[in-house]
């Protein structure tokens, strides 16, 4: 309960903070700039997501169910930490190249060196172990102290449209500074060892982990490549409407996230919870919709200004996908994958995130921000039903 009480609190940290600092950069930087900021940050949740790689989900189970025994929770962690920098050298081989060779990157390439800077900060942070033992009180104070100190230097050094880079600069440095700390709190207050494990150790993490990994990135095809399409199609303001208006839809879903990873530990170790989870989400998931559209010119205004009053559609277009969300919530994470049926969840995001793309592409190309809020709705719709329905017919 104590986990569950400080997992809430930095949740809602992170729902208030960005609505502090938002309104400030989005003012300050102007809808082109902001726009700049969404495409660079939606390229780089690719090399982010890889790095996760999903153990935000698997290695939270696998250390639950060994939390005592410290040499167990030792390897795994160990194991997690050394494929996280293996992948992150691949990823920063892949970067250097794409940068090189793709004209939208090259225009862009000190924007997008800078959010890399993400990346490794990604690997450093181990948040998902505090989850899986339990004890999220100490990393969700630092949590929020890193946060506060991000909005802090926003406040002070953006002055002018042309700082937006100090944006994602602060960014990754509050995430490298909460990477930090938690290692720190890891080998020094619990006392687990962390060493650097074989590179067979790390084929048989990546080929263990793989699954939920591929239900984790192929998304991406659909939600962030939206935005990417979007700035080569029809420049930065268009990508500034929806990445405004899919962050307000974005803020609404931090309960139900908050609620659904909170609960994965105990539902791993007493799936009987679940029709209580489940009663919680879809509470959350109805308020959700009902705020979202009927709040819409109302958070627009007060979080990015009359600039962006074209964000107000999408919210409203994506009002619906709460309900959505929430059936990918409560029967895919945390039904199906805590049964065993990690692949046929990937197989049902992983032809749906396919639908996703060549959905997005014709969309956004002939519709602009609208084009791609009806794809990610419409995938959204199909893989939350197909979800539901599998994990029904496996007795749910």
């Amino acid at each position: 309960m104590r986990s569950f009480a400080s997992l809430t609190v930095l949740k809602l940290f992170n729902l208030i903070l960005p609505l502090l600092a938002i309104p400030y950069i989005a003012r300050v930087v102007g809808v082109e700039n902001y726009g700049l900021i969404a495409f660079s940050a939606a390229t780089i949740v690719f090399f982010q997501t890889t790095v996760e790689y999903g153990f935000n989900y698997t290695a939270v189970r696998d250390v639950a169910r060994e939390k005592d025994n410290p040499d167990k929770v030792s390897e795994i962690l160990s194991s997690v930490i050394t494929t996280k920098i293996f992948i992150f050298i691949l990823c920063s081989i892949l970067f250097i190249i794409l940068s090189l060779t793709i004209p939208l990157f090259k225009n862009n390439l000190m924007l997008l060196l800078i959010t890399f800077l993400l990346v490794p900060s990604t690997a450093l942070y181990q948040e998902w172990f505090f989850q899986a033992i339990e004890e999220m009180q100490m990393i969700a104070f630092l949590s929020i102290i890193s946060r506060l100190l991000y909005v802090l230097l926003v406040f002070l050094f953006v002055k002018a449209p042309t700082d937006y880079y100090f944006v994602p600069l602060f960014n990754a440095l509050a995430m490298f500074l909460i990477g930090m700390a938690s290692l720190y709190i890891i080998i020094f207050k619990y006392k687990y060892r962390i060493y650097l494990t074989s590179y067979t150790k790390v084929k048989q993490t990546l080929r263990s982990n793989f699954d939920m990994f591929l239900s984790l990135i192929a998304p991406n095809l659909y939600t962030n490549l939206s935005t990417i399409l979007l700035t080569q199609y029809w420049g930065k303001a268009p990508t500034a409407f929806f990445d405004s208006g899919y962050k307000v839809v974005g803020l609404s879903q931090i309960v139900t996230s908050t609620v659904s990873r909170a609960f994965f530990p105990l539902l791993s170790r007493k799936i009987s919870f679940h029709s209580l989870y489940k009663k919680i989400n879809y509470m959350i998931a109805i308020i959700s919709v009902l705020v979202l559209y009927f709040g819409a010119e109302l958070f627009v205004k007060f979080m990015f200004g009359e600039n962006y009053i074209k964000a107000i559609d999408v919210i409203k277009v994506m009002s619906i996908t709460p309900i959505f969300v929430s059936w990918m919530n409560i029967y895919g994470t945390n039904y199906l994958v805590l049964n065993n049926k990690t692949k046929l969840l990937r197989s049902i995001i992983i032809y749906c995130s396919m639908l996703g793309l060549f959905l997005t592409i014709p969309l956004v190309y002939y519709f602009s921000y609208l084009g791609a809020a009806y794809s990610i709705c419409a995938v959204w719709a199909i893989r939350g039903y197909t979800t539901m329905f599998y994990a029904k017919k496996n007795g749910a």
